[in-house]
């Protein structure tokens, strides 16, 4: 049985967009030389139907809206379906879809496969709305395109059918929703809005709708929650943020509702104010062991520079991986590593092999994928194995 590793590029910040498939070797993490599938796309999240052989990827593009072409000729960015070929790893694309919103972060599918649901970023605010006190004073406030969260019905091949709804953060609010992830039970699904800091437990209602299950859990407003992910088998699922120091445990009823169990550093709190000036600290891609014992976050703490010719200044800092330990009867988390790098910049991606020996780490600004090893206490080390991979975002593997 063959094993394939696909690679997403993101070159907001310098770099180019693509996709790139790789071979995989089980028995060392070895990832073999690559071959470009596609250069247009430009994407950070990828769902894989193991069943039906289909990689969902969303394309993080803001396709300007030309008033006289009409909404075909852009309005937002796009979900790809792509089928997979068992024998060769190649890909087919299957569908090109409208996303409904601008930079559209993350797809997936409900449990049941009837519905798909996809996260939009949106795009920046700009100056461009003008609006009278209640004194008589005017002045200018920001104005945004929206960043629902969008279901649709998914049709019996597995490509995207009609819009059902769309759900609107509540307010005149700058909305970021960065990602959407089903609940094991399909009961219901966790959104996390970086632009409101609410984490949304939201479910499908018998008339097709989005509903919220109940007020948002509420993060520190400047936090920017990004990714959420379940344990397999108990009720308890894990956030980490963009913008704060913490993976937070929460443990959730049958309905959805979210409980904090507790929280821990990503990094000492020395260690994270010794970012200098205009750097950034960041949490990036998450996830957790299949048997729901470690769960991994990478992060960095460095400058950047993009340049309008794609080059790219690396400015030092810290990239590493957190590796958390869950706590089996209660769902708590415990910081068990701090696995940093000294030769990869923007650890963004991250995905564990299917037999659970390894984690692959996309290095966005070294152009690398690194390959670390997974002990049995679930502690990383590294096994001195890179591979090439032009401004690397994601990393996804399909068994054949």
């Amino acid at each position: 049985m063959a094993t394939y590793v696909y690679c997403g590029m993101w070159g907001e910040h310098g770099g180019n967009d693509g996709l790139w498939v790789h071979p995989y070797d089980t028995s060392t993490g070895a990832l073999g030389a690559g071959r470009q599938v596609d250069a247009e796309i430009r994407t950070s999240n990828c769902y894989v139907d193991q069943e039906r052989a289909l990689l969902y990827m969303v394309d993080e593009v803001d396709q300007a809206f030309d008033k006289d072409a009409g909404i075909g000729s852009g309005g937002g960015g796009n979900v790809w379906v792509w089928q997979v070929d068992a024998v060769t790893g190649e890909l087919t694309l299957k569908q090109k879809a409208r996303s409904f919103g601008s930079n559209p972060s993350m797809f997936t599918l409900s449990p049941d496969k009837r519905y798909g649901v996809c996260s939009i970023h949106g795009a920046a605010p700009m100056s461009c709305q003008t609006e009278q006190d209640g004194d008589g004073s005017w002045r200018i406030v920001p104005g945004f395109a929206d960043a629902p969260l969008v279901l649709f019905r998914m049709n019996d091949d597995g490509t995207l059918g009609e819009v059902l709804d769309a759900y609107m953060a509540q307010g005149a609010v700058l909305s970021h929703m960065h990602s959407c992830t089903w609940a094991p039970s399909g009961t219901f699904f966790v959104a996390n809005d970086k632009g409101t800091g609410a984490i949304s437990s939201v479910r499908i209602t018998p008339d097709e709708k989005l509903e919220l299950v109940c007020s948002p859990y509420q993060a520190g407003a400047d936090d920017k929650p990004r990714y959420v992910r379940f344990h397999p088998t108990k009720p308890w699922c894990y956030v980490n943020y963009e913008a704060a120091n913490r993976l937070d445990a929460f443990s959730y009823d049958d309905e959805g509702r979210l409980t904090l169990i507790n929280s821990d550093l990503v990094v000492p709190e020395d260690r994270r104010a010794a970012v200098e000036k205009g750097w950034r600290f960041e949490s990036q891609d998450m996830k957790i062991s299949a048997d729901g014992s470690t769960v991994y976050s990478c992060y960095r703490g460095s400058g950047d520079n993009p340049t309008g010719d794609g080059g790219r200044e690396h400015l030092g800092g810290f990239q590493g991986v957190a590796v958390y330990a869950v706590g089996q009867e209660d769902g708590s988390v415990t910081t068990v590593q701090r696995y940093e790098f000294d030769d990869l910049f923007w650890p963004r991606g991250c995905a564990i092999s299917p037999d659970g020996k390894f984690l692959l780490v996309a290095s966005l600004y070294s152009d690398q994928v690194a390959t670390l090893a997974i002990a049995e206490d679930g502690t990383l080390s590294d096994t001195g194995l890179r591979a090439e991979q032009d401004t690397c975002s994601s990393v996804t593997f399909y068994a054949a």
